[in-house]
């Protein structure tokens, strides 16, 4: 009986861990044509949410550093009525960041989509290469997808927001892969 419970349990890590290798961090190049920031419901009211912020924030960094040209602002109406691109526009142009070098793909409903519509505004654009932006959690994910797409690209961590303990991020971690994987195992990968 031990055996079977075994079993039961690594050849769903075994399958997950194999369609979901750890992501691609290693940059290839010093500089990326763009940085995709992938986006994140904001706050009910419209206002940017905290693991939102995070990503954005680690976008513009790339930015300021000269490492990226431009950001694709990516995601679209996912849990409530603001467009979590145009949060994401509106907040960079709060920090500072010039209008010509955002770029909105607004049509994104999930990770899939994500990478979907944000290799065609690459194409668009004539962009190469890119660094993704994403949280700790979500790394996995996003770069299954961004793999299936062929995009010449890294993963990039975003921070967590400081006032999200390790039990938070902990808890993210888990329920983004077990949702990974029940969606794997219903066919959508």
């Amino acid at each position: 009986m031990i055996y079977i419970m075994i079993i039961l349990i690594l050849c769903p890590l075994f399958v997950y861990f194999y369609m979901f290798p750890r992501p691609q961090r290693k940059q290839k190049y010093e500089h990326y044509h763009c940085a995709i920031v992938l986006g994140f419901p904001s706050l009910d009211n419209g206002d940017i949410s905290d693991i939102l912020k995070s990503r954005i924030d680690q976008g513009i960094k790339l930015y300021q550093q000269h490492r990226v040209d431009y950001l694709i602002l990516s995601g679209g109406h996912v849990k409530n009525e603001y467009n979590e691109s145009e949060v994401m526009y509106q907040y960079c142009l709060q920090k500072g960041l010039p209008q010509d070098c955002l770029i909105i793909e607004n049509q994104s409903v999930s990770t899939y989509h994500n990478m979907l519509y944000s290799k065609t505004m690459m194409e668009q654009h004539h962009f190469k290469t890119a660094m993704i932006v994403t949280s700790s959690w979500h790394l996995r994910k996003a770069n299954h997808y961004a793999k299936s797409q062929q995009l010449d690209y890294v993963m990039v961590k975003a921070k967590n927001p400081p006032q999200y303990s390790l039990f938070h991020n902990i808890k993210w971690h888990i329920t983004t892969n077990i949702m990974t994987f029940v969606q794997l195992c219903r066919g959508y990968y």
